[in-house]
């Protein structure tokens, strides 16, 4: 859902900007709870936020680790 496999894209700060490519970028920060959705429905939830215009995804784990 990110970059193609193998293309990392570039990301640093200076004292003015965060860049991604060489590019000033502002990031859309979104939050995504795992432990609240069932597995089978993560990837759909992720392209809903990503449609929605977020590029940066926080997140944390309450519970037990989900089963493979």
């Amino acid at each position: 859902m990110g970059s193609t496999a193998g293309t990392p894209r570039a990301v640093w700060v200076d004292s003015r900007c965060v860049y991604r490519d060489g590019k000033p970028w502002i990031p859309v920060t979104g939050e995504f709870h795992f432990s609240r959705h069932p597995a089978a429905e993560w990837r759909e939830e992720l392209l809903k936020m990503r449609a929605g215009g977020v590029d940066t995804v926080a997140t944390y784990w309450t519970g037990p680790p989900p089963s493979p």
